[in-house]
């Protein structure tokens, strides 16, 4: 399984909310994957997880600022859009945050595809959705990094 580092988002308000975008693209066997995430994507080679964050972030929101630290890390076996399987090592980097208006002008065809939705969520709504939301223990994680 080839490994894909990535570089993931936590944008939180002033109300300590976090921003995701509802992801939802089939698979070629059919099967249709629908969950939310943060913003943030594969890392580039030569290119540290620090700065993949940071081009991330701008190139799916428009924010051109600084990337916290990094507050969390996890290994996932994931299913890419186009069929293929990755074990995807993500590092995760706080953005504090009070822009509710974004530019979503730099995304790519295939984002423009799969990216949905997008919603400030509070750790109430994230423990009360049935929609599936990754990483799966967000709220406690947001619980652990912020007071």
């Amino acid at each position: 399984m080839r490994k894909r580092p990535s570089a993931r988002l936590l944008l939180l308000d002033d109300e300590a909310r976090v921003f995701l975008f509802k992801f939802r693209f089939g698979l070629p066997n059919g099967l249709v994957q629908k969950f939310w995430a943060s913003p943030g994507g594969g890392v580039k080679s030569g290119e540290t997880f620090e700065a993949a964050a940071r081009r991330e972030l701008f190139e799916e929101t428009g924010l051109d600022t600084d990337i916290g630290a990094e507050v969390d890390r996890r290994l996932v076996n994931f299913t890419m859009p186009d069929g293929q399987d990755v074990l995807a090592e993500e590092r995760y980097f706080l953005v504090r945050c009070n822009v509710q208006e974004f530019d979503f002008s730099r995304w790519t065809p295939l984002e423009k595809k799969i990216l949905v939705d997008r919603q400030w969520w509070t750790r109430d709504a994230l423990r009360q959705t049935r929609d599936v939301v990754f990483p799966e223990n967000l709220a406690d994680l947001l619980d652990r990094i912020v007071p």
